[in-house]
């Protein structure tokens, strides 16, 4: 048997935020909120299918981030301090306390501010591909031509965008390159300022984590080096390491039923605790 469906059209509002004004969907019921932040480019829309796992156990709440997806798109204000502020004011205005926090890429470090901010603290935080950069990673970033390179895409037709995600990644499902594509399209080109921020410092703000931490990996993925690796180990009170098979940065989208089944094997002991 295949992954449930929805059990209906997720539920959807906005919510205003200093600068911008939020989109997001949720599964609802009246069960434990699981917050899902998304990465650079990406959408809310992108985790509905690892929701389809998820939303039986868990109210999945998916926000775009200003700039993506549905959300506004103001000229500034794209730093991780920005995208954490917003997602704090999106928890305080459905009143939620202490939801489970996941985030992938730049959604990742969105969360880990947002999980070391909150009070009560999150009931777990899974990162999937954080930003967790070396300062030579950060300037190999800085002096790349994503933006460039995005606002040239935008100019192309959308089924040329789409024949080139299905270049790119045959492995992925239509349904996914559809849904990526599309978030890909919806990206204003200001959301890549957030490459220009200075990235905070992973070791400080993982070591004021209490929640435990789910850390997963794509077993093909550059983006996390060994040491990196070795010093959350360290520096982070309560954390597990899971690695996906055949999956590169985008580890919901390359592997979505293995990337759920680390997340709910990881939530489902602390719906209990």
């Amino acid at each position: 048997m295949g992954e449930p469906a929805l059990k209906q059209e997720p539920l959807m509002g906005t919510v205003h935020t200093e600068g911008a004004i939020l989109h997001y969907s949720r599964t609802g019921g009246n069960l434990p909120p699981l917050l899902l932040l998304h990465g650079l480019t990406g959408s809310g829309s992108c985790w509905r299918i690892l929701a389809k796992t998820l939303q039986s156990r868990f109210d999945v709440i998916m926000p775009d981030a200003r700039g993506h997806g549905q959300s506004s798109a103001p000229r500034h204000g794209y730093s991780y301090s920005h995208h954490a502020a917003d997602t704090i004011e999106l928890v305080d205005s459905l009143g939620l306390t202490a939801p489970f926090i996941a985030g992938h890429s730049m959604g990742g470090m969105t969360a880990a501010l947002v999980a070391r901010a909150l009070n009560p603290a999150p009931r777990g935080l899974i990162l999937l591909e954080p930003p967790f950069l070396t300062p030579k990673q950060q300037q190999e970033v800085r002096n790349g031509r994503a933006q460039k390179e995005h606002e040239t895409l935008l100019q192309l037709p959308m089924e040329n965008i789409l024949a080139d995600a299905r270049t790119r990644h045959p492995h992925r499902t239509e349904e996914m390159i559809e849904c990526v594509s599309t978030a890909r399209a919806a990206t204003c080109p200001e959301a890549f300022q957030v490459l220009d921020d200075e990235i905070p410092d992973y070791s400080t703000i993982m070591g004021d984590i209490a929640s435990p931490v789910l850390l997963v990996l794509g077993e093909e993925s550059p983006v996390l080096l060994s040491s990196t690796i070795e010093n959350l180990r360290k520096c982070t009170r309560n954390i597990e390491i899971t690695y996906i098979p055949n999956a590169g940065h985008g580890i919901h989208y390359d592997a979505p039923d293995l990337a759920a089944a680390a997340i709910q094997s990881f939530l489902m002991p602390l719906l209990t605790a």
